[in-house]
């Protein structure tokens, strides 16, 4: 049989920035869960339609939320959303990420966001979360 190996390094670990103390995630504005599907789809739309702003806002009735990608600079850019019923924020709020910090291992994720422009997620199905900072043009 054949054997094959690959050593694949993405980063020298002498140059990565580690907290230096725990992250304490503030006060919970908003929290959902995201399927590990739900996120692929994100990414995969993102890709196909070249845009990088992944949004979190109300949806168009103000009864749930909606997962956008879009390019909100280009307020006549294609854009996919994939909508959560009985979920309420405020229509003013606008959650942003940049879809290139979607970086986790694959699985389902609880994500709960603050309004102090920072958000974690956990993995429902490993023992990983991770603190993704939300973008500036985020309001709430």
């Amino acid at each position: 049989g054949q054997r094959r190996k690959v050593n694949y390094i993405f980063s020298d670990p002498e140059i990565l920035t580690h907290p230096r103390k725990d992250i304490k995630m503030p006060t919970i504005d908003l929290s959902f869960t995201l399927s590990s599907d739900q996120i692929n789809t994100i990414r995969k739309a993102a890709s196909t339609l070249g845009v990088a702003d992944v949004v979190v806002m109300s949806n168009d009735d103000n009864t749930g939320i909606e997962v956008q990608v879009a390019d909100l600079k280009n307020p006549s850019s294609n854009y996919y959303a994939i909508e959560f019923e009985g979920i309420e924020i405020d229509p003013d709020v606008k959650i942003v990420y940049n879809i290139n910090n979607w970086k986790m291992i694959p699985g389902d994720y609880v994500i709960n966001i603050s309004s102090k422009l920072i958000s974690q997620f956990i993995s429902t199905t490993d023992q990983v979360e991770y603190f993704i900072a939300l973008e500036k043009n985020s309001s709430f």
